[in-house]
């Protein structure tokens, strides 16, 4: 499906020594079938329903205590199944390898991880088992479901939206989108802490990390809602800062953040040659620092006071699991935004002009990435350029510029990549090459 421009740009970047990635395949923009049908036929703020759809979809899968009951209402009866075929593959290969001593120890040691009696019935275990591994199918449908799609539908840049602001009825159904996402997940968290009260604390650990993934997806909605010119938004936005532990993150955003971008004063803004975990260090300490120096006691405390009566909360209505699940779900969340923090505008920098101030934000200072269907699940965060132009200008208004920087794929692979320096160095110092070169000649 590639054109002979995307060939000719992989060569290029071949020969510099970057490495292509498979998202490339199309330009920026550049649609599958699919993704054409899908942008014909999917219109106005329809377009961005997979984010709430997904979240209502993994109920099942985050609280099994629901799901596996619904299966076995349509005879479907999952723990049994698995139950019969161990029993029937041991039968054929397990005694020839394994003596029964030892299998029974084995049994145990996973009953006791899973804080079952050493002799629970293996349609329990195995009850237990799909209980402790389902509540991460969200991280299987990010990182590895999500890329396959972007890959078959596309790239869209939104290049015929609006260069006006919000307006009219449009604009109030975009809103009712985030809006309703946000209730789902403030709805979500405190049934996520009952759930983990009483099941065992690997449960509570893969609750945590799977419910962190809505609480990732929570920062580009309340990034969206503390940018908005309506209060209401942006009380919103504060309550769901609370609930993923950063309450501060509207102050740093607004005042640290688009104020710095670019240059080597903001803490967001990663420096060429810093590895991701250098990075996480930095951005959440001095952002922290910063504020401490320069907001009020007041506000402060507000920050503090809200934590501690989600987190109060928590505990005394579901105990000390309820409060981890709440509190390891904050920390997969705010990983997931620095993540994020990291590769949008990874080694770009600002030119400190000869009065000494430095020169405006401009789209050469973001990277960008057009990936459909990521965007329609993160309210068109990727098209990073165009909000740091036009902070106030409601989502489904931006657009990618071809002529910005972009990245080599979609939000989650490049999320994965930032996780191995030496291969995050390796695909984008090559591409960083690229934009300081045409930021030269430009």
């Amino acid at each position: 499906r590639g054109s002979e421009a995307t060939r000719t740009r992989t060569r290029t970047r071949t020969g510099t020594g970057a490495l292509s990635s498979p998202w490339e395949q199309n330009e920026p923009g550049e649609l599958s079938g699919l993704g054409k049908w899908y942008k014909r036929n999917v219109v106005g703020s329809l377009r961005f329903l997979p984010m709430i759809a997904i979240q209502l979809a993994f109920i099942p899968f985050l609280f099994s205590f629901v799901g596996i009951p619904l299966l076995e209402s349509v005879g479907i009866r999952l723990p049994s199944m698995l139950a019969l075929a161990t029993k029937w593959v041991w039968s054929k290969v397990g005694l020839a390898w394994m003596s029964p001593d030892l299998g029974t120890a084995v049994k145990g040691s996973v009953t006791r991880v899973l804080e079952l009696p050493v002799n629970s019935p293996n349609e329990l275990v195995w009850k237990t088992i799909l209980g402790t591994v389902l509540p991460l199918m969200p991280v299987v449908y990010f990182f590895v479901v999500l890329p396959v799609i972007d890959f078959v539908i596309g790239r869209e840049g939104n290049e015929q939206a609006r260069a006006s602001g919000p307006s009219g009825t449009d604009h109030k159904e975009h809103r009712m989108v985030i809006w309703a996402s946000g209730f789902i997940y403030m709805c979500l968290l405190p049934t996520a802490c009952y759930a983990a009260a009483v099941l065992p604390l690997l449960s509570v650990l893969t609750i945590g990390v799977g419910f962190g993934l809505y609480g990732a997806t929570m920062f580009a909605v309340s990034h969206e809602l503390l940018h908005s010119p309506i209060k209401s938004d942006r009380v919103l936005s504060r309550c769901l800062l609370a609930c993923v532990f950063y309450p501060h993150y509207e102050h740093s955003h607004k005042y640290i953040h688009h104020k710095l971008v670019g240059t080597p004063e903001d803490p967001s803004t990663a420096r060429r040659g810093e590895h991701f975990y250098a990075f996480f260090v930095r951005s959440v300490v001095d952002n922290v620092k910063m504020l401490m120096r320069t907001e009020a006691a007041s506000m402060k405390l507000s920050w503090i006071a809200r934590v501690a009566f989600i987190a109060g909360s928590l505990l005394i209505a579901f105990g000390p699991r309820g409060l981890a699940v709440y509190l390891i779900q904050a920390f997969i969340s705010i990983l997931s935004l620095e993540l994020v923090n990291y590769i949008e505008h990874y080694g770009l920098k600002r030119k400190r002009l000869a009065n000494g101030k430095y020169e405006q934000v401009s789209r050469s200072h973001s990277w960008n990435a057009d990936w459909f269907a990521t965007n329609c699940h993160i309210v068109n965060l990727q098209l990073h350029s165009d909000h740091h132009l036009n902070s106030m200008k409601p989502y489904q208004n931006l657009k990618n510029f071809k002529d910005g920087p972009q990245l080599p794929g979609p939000y989650s692979v490049m999320m994965l990549l930032s996780l191995c320096p030496p291969l995050f160095f390796r695909v984008m110092d090559p591409r960083l090459d690229e934009v300081e070169a045409s930021t030269k000649e430009g």
